[in-house]
C-alpha cells in the first residue's frame, strides 16, 4: 500500500504555529452575539476598536485543543461506521 504524505511533520508544525499566531494577532470576526459572548467567557480577548473581532490567546487555543477527542466515529449513509483517529488512514469525502 502506498501512503501519500501531503505535509511533513515540520510543515504541519509550521502551519499549526502560523494558525495560532493568526488567531492571537489577527483575530476572527464573530458576528453572532451569543457565540461572541461564549468565546469571551472561554478566554478570548475583545478588540477595543472593533466590536466583532476576537483574539484567541495561545493558552486558550492549547487548552481547548487538549480537550478534543483523540478519536471519534462517523457513519455513512449505509450506517457503516468509521473510526477517525490520529495517525490512521486519512478519510476523504
Amino acid at each position: 500500500m502506498v501512503t501519500l504524505t501531503i505535509l511533513s511533520k515540520k510543515e504541519r508544525d509550521t502551519v499549526h504555529t502560523a494558525g495560532k499566531q493568526i488567531l492571537n494577532e489577527v483575530g476572527v470576526k464573530v458576528r453572532n452575539e451569543h457565540i461572541y459572548k461564549l468565546l469571551l467567557d472561554a478566554g478570548a480577548r475583545h478588540d477595543e476598536s472593533d466590536n466583532t473581532r476576537l483574539y484567541f490567546p495561545e493558552a486558550m487555543v492549547k487548552k481547548y485543543l487538549a480537550m478534543c477527542p483523540k478519536s471519534f466515529t462517523i457513519k455513512n449513509r449505509k450506517d457503516e461506521e468509521t473510526v477517525i483517529k490520529n495517525g490512521a488512514t486519512p478519510l476523504y469525502y
